[in-house]
């Protein structure tokens, strides 16, 4: 009976040590040089908003990037490391800010994104496509 034990804990230590083994191979190798594009948007125009602030938090290193988007409302960010990112664009004078998210509800017509004061979603590196800002209400608060 001893013997029989000896083997079977012998066997589930060799297989242990095989699983081990597969998983560690199977760790994630996070992606270099990846670049995040996105277009910026007035949500009910549709024309690009030009010099919006914006930063990029990256999960893998912890590290921040600031950017603003050109004439044409684009945020291009080259040589990111990693593949998680938070999109945050700050309020402007004419529109709110907050986190990048999903359009899951089809709110904006010509977007598949919106910037919105709640928690957004995170992103892999890519191009987002075009995110909505709304204009800021009459109260002028965000």
């Amino acid at each position: 009976m001893k013997t029989i034990r000896n083997t079977i804990v012998a066997a589930l230590a060799f297989a242990g040590a095989f699983s081990f083994g597969a998983v560690s191979s199977a760790a994630p190798a996070y992606p270099s040089d990846q670049t995040l594009t996105v277009q910026l948007v007035d949500a009910e125009s549709v024309h690009p908003i030009a010099g919006a602030k914006v930063s990029i938090y990256n999960y893998v290193t912890g590290e921040t990037i600031l950017i603003k988007s050109d004439k044409k409302g684009w945020v291009k960010v080259d040589s990111l490391y990693g593949d998680e990112f938070a999109v945050h664009v700050r309020n402007t004078d004419w529109h709110c800010g907050g986190q990048l998210m999903t359009d899951h509800f089809d709110r904006f017509e010509h977007a598949n994104l919106f910037v919105n004061q709640r928690d957004g979603n995170s992103f892999a590196a890519g191009h987002l496509g075009v995110a909505a800002m709304s204009l800021r209400p009459a109260s002028g608060t965000c």
